[in-house]
């Protein structure tokens, strides 16, 4: 059963995670929403609830965007762990649209 509010797009963007300003693994989106995304890192070590930021690596009209997004876990297993945004800034969330609209 679907617990997300809103639909998320299978999706291939680089990703650096971070705990407590460290960065402390690097991996790949599997998909994406505007609430949050899976991110393909291998066994997850840090547990639900745990905050955490993601930096993503978005292409933007020719260019790569780099946004990072302060994230708590929700989720962990064998391949890695969804991430819920906490806090969302403008310039992310518009960039993060347009990938879901294409």
């Amino acid at each position: 059963m679907e617990k997300r509010w809103g639909a998320r797009r299978r999706l291939d963007l680089d990703l650096l995670l971070y705990h407590r300003g460290v960065p402390v693994s690097r991996g790949k989106t599997r998909d994406i929403g505007m609430e949050g995304l899976f991110a393909h890192i291998g066994p997850a070590w840090l547990s639900v609830g745990t905050p955490v930021e993601a930096e993503l690596l978005v292409p933007d009209g020719g260019r790569t965007g780099r946004y990072r997004l302060a994230s708590v876990i929700t989720h962990v297993g064998t391949e890695g762990m969804g991430l819920m945004f906490q806090v969302f800034d403008p310039a992310a969330y518009q960039a993060i649209q347009r990938i879901l609209d294409e």
